[in-house]
C-alpha cells in the first residue's frame, strides 16, 4: 500500500469529477467547511495535526501558514453572497490561493501525504479504517465515498 496510490484514490473520490481539483468544497454543511484541494484537506485537520505531530510535520511549517491563512479567508467569506469581487475565490467552489502556484501544489500533496501516512499508521494500514478516519464518518453514513476510494485504489494496485 503506497501513500501515492492512496492519495490518488482519495483525490478521485473527492475531486475527480471537477474540472480543476484546486477548489474549496462546493458543499456547505451546517457550521461550514474549509475543505480544499484534490483530497479536500480541512484547515481544522491541518492545524490539529500540526499541533499533535509537529516533529513530523515541522518541515511543512511555511506551507501550513499559507494553508491556514487561506482557511481563515474561507471561514470569513464562505457563504457570503455579496462578497467583494476579490474575496469571491474564498466562497464555496472557489479557487482559493494555492491552486495557481506549482510549488504550493507540490507542497500541498507532500503535506497531505504526510498526514495520510500518520492516519494510515494509526489504523494499522487498514484501508477501510483509514477512509473512515479521513472522511470523518463511518462507511454506513457514506458508502458511495468508501466505494469510490476502494475501487480506485484497487484498480491502481
Amino acid at each position: 500500500m503506497t501513500i501515492d496510490l492512496l492519495y490518488d484514490a482519495v483525490a478521485f473520490a473527492e475531486t475527480g469529477g471537477e474540472a480543476s481539483p484546486w477548489i474549496r468544497t462546493r458543499i456547505q454543511p451546517p457550521g461550514g467547511s474549509t475543505a480544499y484541494g484534490p483530497v479536500q484537506l480541512t484547515a481544522h485537520k491541518a492545524g490539529d495535526y500540526m499541533d499533535r505531530f509537529f516533529p513530523v510535520l515541522s518541515p511543512f511549517l511555511n506551507f501550513f501558514a499559507t494553508f491556514a491563512a487561506q482557511g481563515h479567508k474561507f471561514r470569513r467569506w464562505g457563504g457570503v453572497s455579496d462578497a467583494p469581487e476579490g474575496m469571491r475565490k474564498y466562497n464555496y467552489g472557489g479557487a482559493g490561493d494555492i491552486g495557481g502556484n506549482e510549488q504550493d501544489k507540490r507542497e500541498y500533496a507532500r503535506f497531505c501525504k504526510a498526514i495520510m501516512q500518520i492516519d494510515l499508521y494509526a489504523v494499522n494500514y487498514n484501508l477501510g479504517r483509514f477512509i473512515e478516519r479521513w472522511r470523518g464518518v463511518p462507511e454506513s453514513e457514506d458508502p458511495g465515498y468508501f466505494e469510490k476510494v476502494k475501487q480506485h485504489f484497487y484498480q491502481e494496485v
